[in-house]
């Protein structure tokens, strides 16, 4: 059921040049009120959705990155052992935390990605400090690169969406 706003009808009432009565002005307001607090805007639904989901992602995207950065600082006991692979299973998991950076941030994927890559250096380099680990130039280049290749990946999906007439990214244009 539509109903139209109070404006509207009082419009309509003056330009009948009916007179209009205080007592039914207020019920009709009231019923506005009313049919409005049952059928909130939807547009007003979909927003609180989306900034549930946008604290969700970056909640989801710092946890990884505490993650990644326990098991990489960790002490010997708790870090996994690779399964793919040195190289395969740190170029997972950095493609992995691109991918969820890329969604919580997608207004500054670009500056979330150079500043992931800075700590990322800095994670490698906290590494001298720790005893049995080391810090190599080469799972620096294989964490920033899979990195960027995961940040990459979003940015080429919005692009593809966006040629279809999809919404690439509704959490960007809907964010408070």
């Amino acid at each position: 059921m539509k109903v139209r706003g109070l404006g509207a009808v009082y419009e309509e009432y003056l330009l009948k040049g009916a007179v209009i009565d205080v007592a039914v002005v207020a019920e009709w307001r009231e019923h506005v009120l009313e049919v409005e607090s049952q059928n909130p805007p939807a547009g007003a639904t979909n927003r609180d959705a989306l900034v549930i989901i946008s604290a969700l992602l970056r909640f989801v995207a710092w946890l990884l990155a505490a993650a990644v950065t326990f098991v990489t600082l960790g002490p010997r006991d708790v870090r996994p052992h690779p399964v793919f692979g040195q190289h395969a299973d740190h170029a997972l998991a950095f493609l992995l935390v691109g991918i969820v950076f890329g969604l919580a941030y997608p207004q500054r994927r670009w500056t979330a990605s150079v500043v992931a890559v800075a700590l990322i250096g800095l994670l490698e380099i906290m590494q001298l400090w720790v005893p049995g680990r080391h810090a190599r130039f080469g799972d620096f280049m294989v964490d920033a690169l899979s990195l960027c290749v995961g940040f990459a990946l979003l940015a080429a999906a919005d692009r593809i969406m966006a040629q279809f007439g999809g919404d690439p990214d509704q959490l960007t244009r809907e964010r408070p």
